[in-house]
């Protein structure tokens, strides 16, 4: 991840200052078509969660030039920068005019890139059902469509809804989906999407052989296809392995390197994670200093956005393993409206399962995903449930989840090691939610989120 995560690079380096020379010199022969490439462009070096910088503003000089077509795609990456830099509020204009103009055209591909960034504005921990009628509008959009990129975005964001919804017949079709389409396009922009989500499934079902071939490729396709986000969903992928495999001094490296970037580049959710990776490697001291830094006196002061319930869930799993009383007695406040969530991450983030019922302490799973855009998914929300009493470890045998996984959701702090070659298991025991709640497949289980821009 480094301090540049995915700029910190010298070839992304220069890629960016080679849009930014492209724009000022569209910018002075009045070339709006130029202007437009070099800013979407630029705008395609975005790491995710970071602050823009110019990105917007280039964007924005160029879409009020703009007309129609190019005029909508550009507000469709003035929406994606906006929720990139965690700013929906001033994303929302941008995809609603996008989303107005594919409707009156009847673009199909324009229609998909602006549901796409309806989705992006729809992430917080309160907009399930918003997410839900938007991706299924998305997929009938796309279901004639030949061109890759939306199908992509459709498949990625439809497997995170069956993550949330505890789907898992879904989780799998739209694995094979991403796998055929990567094969079919033959591209590297689409092998790494569906690596990492490949890469997500396989520490969910605790399969390290996999996660690591995963990793792997992750690495080769997004250096391949440039894209920004791929150190960050190295090191997602690279992190999860480490706290599976117990293997302490990977763990340490990881959490020095979340350290030290979610405190330069000010992103909460990857100090949590840090905070998260020093108490895995028994680092305790380190994971209470930053536990101190982000919850405050009672966790009110963290933002109800995208990342508000993996932040809270990361920060109590913290708070109990180092004994700070005062946020293991809060989080009871904090959760009593959703007794029972999984919430996910995008890009390579984290699955991770809450129940505030009966569960001592969130289940945690390493699970990357991200929106169509190319960049990783934001990572939490609210989910949908199937409960049938609680935490129920091992309730259907046939269908025995990662050992690890199960472990975790039991409720104990350290993760288990465990021998290579074992293969996959299927998820689908460990189980905390809202009665109901899921569509199918997960009834007695277990959620994640969606695709990048």
């Amino acid at each position: 991840m480094t301090r540049g995560a995915g700029l910190a690079d010298d070839a992304a380096s220069a890629a960016r200052a080679g849009y930014v020379l492209g724009y000022e010199r569209a910018q002075a022969t009045g070339d709006i078509e130029a202007m437009a490439e070099a800013a979407l462009g630029l705008a395609a070096t975005q790491t995710f969660g970071t602050v823009p910088g110019p990105v917007p503003a280039f964007l924005h000089e160029a879409y009020s030039l703009a007309q129609g077509e190019q005029r909508a795609q550009l507000a469709v990456a003035l929406a994606r920068a906006w929720a990139y830099g965690y700013d929906p509020a001033r994303a929302a204009r941008f995809a609603a005019e996008a989303l107005a103009y594919a409707e009156a055209h009847d673009d199909p591909s324009l229609l998909a890139a602006a549901l796409d960034a309806q989705l992006l504005v729809h992430w917080g921990p309160d907009d399930l059902d918003q997410r839900l009628s938007i991706t299924a509008r998305l997929e009938d959009t796309v279901a004639h469509v030949a061109d890759a990129e939306p199908r992509m975005s459709a498949h990625l964001w439809r497997l995170t809804i069956a993550l949330e919804c505890l789907d898992l017949p879904a989780v799998r079709r739209q694995l094979r989906a991403l796998d055929l389409l990567a094969a079919e396009s033959s591209t590297a922009r689409v092998r790494f999407f569906a690596a990492s989500r490949r890469g997500m499934y396989a520490l969910l079902t605790d399969d390290l052989d996999v996660a690591e071939r995963a990793l792997r490729e992750v690495a080769a396709a997004g250096a391949e296809a440039g894209e920004a986000d791929t150190p960050l969903i190295e090191h997602m992928l690279a992190a999860g392995i480490a706290r599976q495999a117990g293997d302490v001094a990977a763990l340490a490296r990881e959490a020095a390197t979340y350290e030290e970037f979610g405190v330069h580049e000010a992103v909460p959710w990857v100090v949590a994670e840090a905070a998260l990776l020093w108490m895995a490697a028994g680092e305790l001291d380190r994971a209470r200093a930053l536990l101190y830094q982000l919850a405050g006196p009672d966790f009110s002061g963290i933002a109800r956005d995208l990342d508000w319930l993996l932040i809270v869930a990361e920060l109590t799993e913290v708070a109990v393993a180092t004994g700070a009383e005062r946020w293991r007695r809060r989080r009871w406040a904090c959760w009593r409206p959703m007794p029972g969530t999984v919430l996910s991450t995008a890009a390579g983030r984290r699955l991770r399962v809450w129940s505030a019922t009966t569960c001592t302490r969130p289940a945690s799973c390493l699970a990357p995903a991200t929106p169509s855009s190319g960049r990783p998914a934001p990572r939490v929300s609210t989910s949908g449930w199937a409960h049938r009493g609680g935490c129920a470890a091992s309730r259907q045998r046939s269908r025995d989840s990662g050992r690890w996984w199960c472990t975790a959701a039991a409720g104990r702090s350290r993760s288990i090691p465990r021998r290579r070659g074992q293969g996959a298991r299927t998820l689908g025991s460990c189980t905390c939610g809202r009665a109901g709640a899921a569509s199918g497949g997960w009834a007695e289980k277990a959620r994640s989120p969606p695709s990048a821009m």
